[in-house]
C-alpha cells in the first residue's frame, strides 16, 4: 500500500465534487463551505484508510506550518475520527496538517480527549493547485473492537480552516450540543 496522499482518479481535473450532508459549524464567512472534504474510505483485513480532499479557491493561502507531534499549529486541519467501540461514549480521532503534522487522541466520556494515546498510523499530504489532501491508513490493530463477522463504527469528519477560524463537518458538530461521539454517524 502507498500512502502519497493522492487519488488520481478523483484529482484529475473537473469541479469538485459537492455534498449536501456536509455542514459548517462555525459561521459561514467563505466559499469554503461550498466545497466541504469529500472523504473516500476503505478497509481491509489490516487497515482503515480514508483519503480527504479539501478543495481551496486559495490554495496560495494554504499554511504549511511544522510542529511537534501531537501540537496544533495554526494552521488548517483534517480530522477523521472513530468511534470502533460504537458505544457513542468512546473513540479515536486522527488529525493532520498540510505540513504532515499528525495529532491523535483517544476520546472517553462522550468528550474528554487523552493526548498522551499515541496510535501508530501513517498519513500523507499534498497541497496542489485544487486545494490540499490528505491520505490515512490506520492499522486495525490500533482501534480497539471487537472482532465480528460485522461491525458498525460511528464516524466522523472535520476540516478546520484556520485563516478564517471555520469548520466544515460530516455530520454537523454543533458546539452548543453536548459531547463528541455521540453525535458521529454509523
Amino acid at each position: 500500500m502507498v500512502i502519497d496522499g493522492r487519488d488520481e482518479t478523483t484529482r484529475s481535473g473537473g469541479s469538485p465534487p459537492r455534498s449536501p450532508s456536509s455542514a459548517s459549524s462555525s459561521p459561514r464567512k467563505t466559499g469554503i463551505r461550498d466545497s466541504p472534504p469529500q472523504p473516500r474510505v476503505a478497509y481491509d483485513d489490516r487497515y482503515l484508510t480514508c483519503f480527504i480532499p479539501a478543495f481551496d479557491p486559495h490554495p496560495d493561502s494554504i499554511l504549511k506550518l511544522l510542529a511537534r507531534r501531537d501540537v496544533r499549529a495554526a494552521t488548517d486541519q483534517l480530522k477523521i475520527m472513530v468511534d470502533s467501540y460504537h458505544d457513542r461514549r468512546s473513540g479515536f480521532e486522527f488529525a493532520v496538517n498540510p505540513a504532515g503534522v499528525k495529532r491523535d487522541y483517544a476520546i472517553y466520556n462522550d468528550s474528554q480527549e487523552d493526548d498522551a494515546w499515541d496510535a501508530v498510523w501513517d498519513v500523507a499530504t499534498q497541497v496542489d493547485s485544487l486545494g490540499w489532501t490528505a491520505e490515512f491508513a490506520i492499522p486495525l490493530s490500533q482501534l480497539r473492537y471487537v472482532p465480528r463477522p460485522t461491525n458498525t463504527f460511528g464516524f466522523a469528519v472535520w476540516r478546520d480552516i484556520q485563516r478564517y477560524g471555520e469548520r466544515v463537518s460530516w455530520p454537523l458538530y454543533r458546539n452548543s450540543q453536548a459531547g463528541i461521539t455521540s453525535n458521529w454517524v454509523s
